[in-house]
């Protein structure tokens, strides 16, 4: 059964490829819908809201603004197909060099929630926006850059959410909205903390510890001019750690933290001859490794435990 609808999927995919836009849709997308088209085959209802708008007067006619949802009850002998669609969205997060932001929310068998809902905007009004995670216990959300902007100030968001129903059932949601990406001083000005969805083009004007873990986020080298002290090291950590607990870009966070203890190591951080401020070092750094290791506890996404346990094994090289 499984290789049928690949095959069928696969086939889609290729009739898609010969008629693809100027604007090119992600891959991610057509994945999903010829999914969803298997979904339909097999008598699965499916409710759709479909809406966009062009900018009729730019060449290409770019989209302004674009929101999709899907939502439908998958029988519990379909219950494996949620978890190809969820693993397809962690393989396309990984591997897309456009995504810039991974989140997740899950719900234990206690009823507890790991992490927040979110708002994915859509067009370019920040008040105009899909919540996901309010009335779905779980998701994974990726958000692209959108490939065919070149001011690479335009992305897609896309969310998977679902909730167990009754007899074994269920319930799910896909969303898909376009949008333009808030600009970095807004956040940074309602939130005080450093927003991942930022693009790379954005120029910041921000302190020095913000600034650092816009660096991390994206990738870009930090050295020891740019850790500055001990003190900064913390601050930015409390930054990080912030938003790895309320579940806001988890992945980008645990590697951002790995990133900075790996740094730390290698810039001497920690690790100075100078005897006066040796126990101050020390309690720094048995603080840090307390707070990572107590992380790594309350996460239950292997991905991301190896992440703080290499974060870990970094600061335990650390005399």
């Amino acid at each position: 059964m499984k290789a049928i609808r690949k095959s069928i999927i696969t086939a889609s995919l290729l009739l898609v490829s010969l008629s693809a836009s100027a604007q090119q849709i992600n891959k991610l997308e057509e994945w999903m819908k010829g999914e969803i088209n298997v979904h339909i085959d097999h008598g699965v209802e499916v409710t759709k809201s479909l809406g966009q708008e062009r900018d009729i007067q730019q060449e290409g006619r770019p989209l302004k603004w674009r929101c999709d949802i899907y939502s439908f009850t998958l029988p519990k002998k379909y219950r494996n197909w949620l978890d190809e669609m969820i693993d397809t969205f962690e393989e396309y997060g990984h591997e897309d060099s456009n995504c810039y932001g991974i989140n997740s929310m899950s719900e234990s068998s206690k009823g507890d929630r790991v992490g927040n809902s979110r708002r994915l905007m859509i067009g370019d009004d920040p008040n105009r926006y899909v919540t996901i995670g309010e009335d779905y216990s779980n998701f994974i959300n990726i958000n692209i850059l959108d490939p065919a902007d070149s001011t690479r100030s335009h992305r897609y968001a896309y969310a998977i959410e679902w909730r167990e129903a009754n007899k074994g059932k269920t319930d799910v949601r896909y969303t898909v909205t376009y949008a333009k990406i808030p600009s970095a001083t807004t956040s940074i000005k309602n939130s005080h903390t450093y927003s991942a969805i930022v693009a790379d083009t954005v120029k910041l004007d921000t302190d020095p510890v913000t600034d650092v873990v816009s660096r991390l986020h994206h990738g870009k080298p930090v050295d020891a001019a740019d850790l500055l002290c001990n003190e900064n090291i913390l601050l930015i950590f409390s930054q990080l750690k912030k938003q790895f607990l309320a579940g806001q870009n988890t992945e980008f966070n645990a590697i951002s933290i790995y990133t900075l203890c790996k740094r730390a190591r290698e810039c001497g951080f920690f690790s100075y001859p100078d005897p006066a401020f040796a126990e101050v070092q020390k309690a720094e750094l048995r603080q840090l490794k307390h707070d990572i290791a107590l992380m790594n506890v309350q996460t239950f996404d292997q991905t991301l435990r190896t992440y703080l346990q290499m974060a870990l094994g970094e600061l335990e090289k650390i005399q």
